[in-house]
């Protein structure tokens, strides 16, 4: 390459558009892979043969009835959805048992009545 044509590859307009590229193609990185919000919903739903069943789907926030009528991961008609509300967090399991006494000191040995 020439010393003209290495002058003209770093001009300032060409940094400017490489530059706007680039922060154009991160701006639409994130934005693509942030993910969407989902909520669980409990579904019943009428079988064929007519029982009922629940299913838990997640859905998008404020998804209706009507919207899931022709859903692929549902078994039948829906009858029903309502949001799954989520449990409390689960705490460290505790003990019920309560630790046993300790023996008096110089004393006989649990169970045994003294003399």
């Amino acid at each position: 390459m020439t010393l003209a044509a290495v002058r003209r590859l770093a001009s300032p307009k060409l940094l400017r558009a490489l530059a706007l590229a680039a922060l154009v193609g991160a701006f639409l990185a994130t934005v693509f892979t942030v993910p969407a919000s989902a909520q669980s919903y409990r579904v019943t739903v009428e079988l064929a043969d007519g029982t009922v069943t629940e299913v838990v789907l997640d859905l998008p926030e404020g998804t209706t009835l009507e919207e899931i009528l022709a859903h692929p991961d549902l078994p039948g008609k829906p009858i029903s959805l309502e949001p799954v509300e989520p449990g409390p967090p689960a705490d460290e399991p505790t003990t019920t048992d309560p630790a046993p006494p300790d023996a008096p000191a110089g004393g006989s040995p649990p169970g045994e009545t003294p003399a």
